[in-house]
């Protein structure tokens, strides 16, 4: 929940466990970030959150990242993890490099107020491994774009070659979604299919309605909704035409047979034509109602 999550009250949990109170703990990682050479860092809590105190640098953070890779071989595999299980449900990294660039295995994002959207990234390709700062950011798919674009020249410098399917498919990578903090992340831009393939639209099924076609896989069923794909919407199930109750009547009794306008002769004189009216309409018979009762 640490890394996927950036857990801040789990954070502070560890603290109090390790070293009695945050201000204990917060102290001695800045101790230790002395001794790893983070000469311009200064921790005051063990989660990140804003303090006016708290500082640090984007090399302080590219050596904390080197050191995580190389002093915890065993243990650094963990900053790759995507997904993990919390009883029934799927909890999802805020790390959308993970998904989006090749070869990326960690390590961490953040976010406050007052330095805007952070990243540091960690990327091997070919035998050879970049770790990359970003501070700053005003979005995250803007901070994990430019992180990008750094990570891309990076390798073109030590001449790495892209893989394939990024050569095929440049910057910008990274497509504004859903807040990578709270939903499933940033996706890879490519080819959307079309809209009918990928939404899904909900109906109320009535038994009021009359029965949809044959090809969509819809019950008709009381106060129910159902979810339809797209593709298998007509126009007819989208909007379905009103339909008028017909008449009910007598079991037995005969149904009454329009009658045919009457038409006078083409040639008929005009006093014969003022004379013929059409039929009194016949009032319709009472309607019975349907069913038991």
């Amino acid at each position: 929940s640490l890394i996927t999550r950036s857990a801040n009250d789990i954070a502070a949990a560890v603290a109090e466990a390790l070293a009695g109170d945050e201000d204990n703990f917060a102290r001695a990682m800045t101790q230790r970030a002395r001794s790893l050479g983070m000469t311009r860092t200064t921790f005051r809590n063990a989660s990140g959150l804003p303090d006016p105190e708290m500082i640090t640098t984007a090399r302080d953070m590219m050596t904390l990242g080197r050191r995580l890779i190389s002093d915890f071989p065993d243990r650094y595999h963990y900053f790759s993890t995507t997904t993990f299980a919390h009883g029934n449900r799927m909890i999802r990294n805020h790390n959308g490099m993970l998904r989006d660039y090749p070869g990326v295995d960690g390590i961490k994002t953040g976010y406050i107020n007052a330095s805007g959207f952070n990243i540091v990234t960690s990327a091997q390709r070919d035998g050879v491994r970049l770790v990359g700062v970003v501070f700053g950011g005003s979005s995250w798919p803007q901070r994990n774009d430019h992180m990008a674009e750094l990570l891309d020249d990076g390798f073109m410098r030590l001449g790495v070659r892209a893989p394939p399917a990024m050569a095929s498919n440049p910057t910008p990578r990274i497509v504004a979604g859903r807040d990578a903090t709270t939903g499933p992340g940033p996706r890879r831009l490519a080819a959307a299919p079309p809209r009918l393939a990928t939404r899904a639209a909900v109906r109320n099924v009535s038994t009021a309605q009359p029965n949809p076609q044959p090809g969509a896989r819809v019950r008709a069923t009381s106060n129910t909704s159902r979810m339809i794909p797209a593709a298998r919407i007509t126009p007819s199930q989208v909007a379905p035409s009103r339909v008028m109750p017909s008449r009910a009547v007598p079991s037995g009794a005969a149904r009454p047979r329009e009658a045919a306008p009457q038409r006078h002769a083409p040639n008929a004189p005009r006093s014969q034509r003022a004379q013929i009216r059409a039929p009194e309409a016949v009032p319709p018979r009472q309607q019975v109602a349907r069913g038991g009762g």
